[in-house]
């Protein structure tokens, strides 16, 4: 694992001049930016699409768990899936960690540590994308039952 070392704000902007400065490093930098802006944007929409069915839940969600005790088992399920899905963007995506902070590291060490995050973030992005497909077919689930039961 990475030493910590404390690392003044004029460390930063060497490390900083030093990427822009040397065009391989630039240009690693410049990808890593917006593969991270582009996990970021893509977490966003599970959040859009997570509270949107947390609402509508909290309008209609106890007369559908009402309606029989399959919607009301699934509405539960489908709950707890959302509710992990936001989780994991909040453990990974969406938690800040500056590119421009790298702990006073030689640049290899600092660009693996990115390589790193990138590939950790995409991968608590999926599971995070898995989690709301789950529940909102959970949640489905239990629209059907309650249509059924009418």
């Amino acid at each position: 694992m990475m030493k910590s070392k404390d690392c003044s704000s004029q460390k930063e902007m060497d490390f900083l001049r030093d990427v822009l400065d040397d065009p391989f490093y630039h240009k690693i930098y410049k990808m890593l930016k917006a593969d991270f802006q582009a996990i970021y944007s893509y977490s966003q929409s599970i959040v859009g699409l997570a509270t949107i069915s947390l609402t509508i839940t909290g309008f209609s969600g106890p007369r559908i768990a009402a309606s029989s005790a399959f919607a009301r088992v699934t509405i539960a399920i489908g709950l707890i899936f959302v509710i992990l899905s936001v989780l994991f963007l909040l453990l990974g995506p969406i938690y800040p960690k500056w590119m421009n902070n790298p702990g006073c590291l030689e640049m290899d060490e600092v660009f693996s540590i990115y390589f790193r995050r990138r590939d950790s973030r995409t991968f608590k992005y999926r599971l995070a994308l898995v989690s709301l497909v789950v529940g909102l077919s959970f949640y489905v689930a239990s629209v059907i039952g309650y249509l059924l039961s009418l």
